[in-house]
């Protein structure tokens, strides 16, 4: 067997045993070796629970089933806040989280000083993590847990410094 011929079918062995390319991909068939690296370069550190970064976030049950979630949570007025994001280019985890959402008694409102996509976020309360914010931004889902009013500005804060955000001009 020539050396390019043993190339090939070693190549052809990995692709069917599941090796290679397909380990770079998610649940939802984004390349894993596109997505930002887990580290402090993505989170804003002014706040940030040293070691508090998770991907796939597991500590988030109110968003069991979303993809390629990562978290920080950040320690404000004697609280914890836990700033998450995921990519959300087509709007397909914004319905999820929103079928969550009216489960628990909540929808679609504004949220004034947050800048989301069109001004409006979906907003609930659970049990295990208060209040939740969370809304489409650039072609992310982005939330918070544990919000308050008293917490909006610390929010635009948080999300003017998450790198992976476009800045705006306003909030």
């Amino acid at each position: 067997m020539s050396k390019a011929l043993r190339v090939i079918v070693i190549a052809v062995g990995l692709l069917l045993s599941g090796c290679g390319e397909s380990d770079m991909r998610t649940e939802d068939g984004l390349d894993q070796s596109s997505l930002p690296p887990l580290d402090l370069d993505i989170f804003p550190t002014y706040h940030l629970v040293s070691g508090s970064q998770t991907y796939p976030s597991d500590s988030l049950p109110e968003l069991r089933g979303l993809t390629d979630l990562r978290s920080a949570a950040y320690g404000i007025s004697g609280d914890t806040l836990i700033l998450w994001y995921t990519p959300d280019p087509g709007g397909a985890k914004y319905l999820q989280v929103l079928e969550t959402a009216e489960a628990f008694g909540g929808g679609s409102a504004r949220v004034d000083g947050v800048a989301y996509d069109d001004s409006y976020a979906l907003v609930f309360t659970c049990p295990e993590s208060g209040r939740i914010i969370a809304g489409l931004r650039d072609g992310y889902l982005v939330g918070v847990h544990n919000y308050r009013d008293e917490f909006r500005q610390n929010v635009a804060e948080l999300f003017s410094g998450l790198t992976l955000l476009r800045a705006r001009d306003s909030v």
